[in-house]
């Protein structure tokens, strides 16, 4: 009898160490899953961060006038500047891929004098445009295409 008390004794106290080695798993995996959503809904946070001026200026393939397009292209600029160069690959006329060219379609004077600029860029701010753009793999938006209408 001495011997199967503690047989009970021994087999009590592994499933009470079985029980506590699974409370602690479980609660190991409830952190580590509740610390991942935490980081997709700050990724998710930052992309709708990285698309809000676009999206809220005007919907894809709305109308603009040419003051709200030099302003979209100067955020699209500020935003290469920024994550590195043609995160967001900007579309007027032709594809402008450099720094150079947007800093030479966004040259004040050409634009409020309503003159060419040195590369041919040209972007009256009375004028309207078509206003498109489109997403990325990554839920960003990565190409806008400025049109004349």
């Amino acid at each position: 009898m001495d011997n199967a008390s503690k047989a009970l004794l021994m087999a009590g106290a592994v499933l009470i160490t079985v029980l506590v080695i699974s409370l602690t798993m479980y609660i190991v995996s409830a952190i580590r899953s509740y610390s991942e959503g935490e980081a997709m809904a700050t990724s998710s946070s930052q992309i709708e961060a990285f698309n809000r001026y676009f999206v809220y200026l005007a919907p894809s393939g709305s109308k603009i006038k040419g003051y709200e397009a030099y302003n979209v292209i100067c955020k699209a600029y500020d935003l290469n500047k920024t994550f590195g160069d043609n995160i967001i690959q900007i579309w007027f006329r032709t594809p402008i891929t450099h720094t150079k060219d947007i800093e030479d379609l966004l040259d004040a004077e050409a634009i409020f004098e309503h003159r060419s600029s040195e590369k041919g860029h040209y972007l009256n701010v009375l004028n309207d445009y078509t206003y498109t753009y489109t997403y990325g793999n990554d839920g960003r938006i990565n190409e806008i295409r400025i049109s004349e209408l």
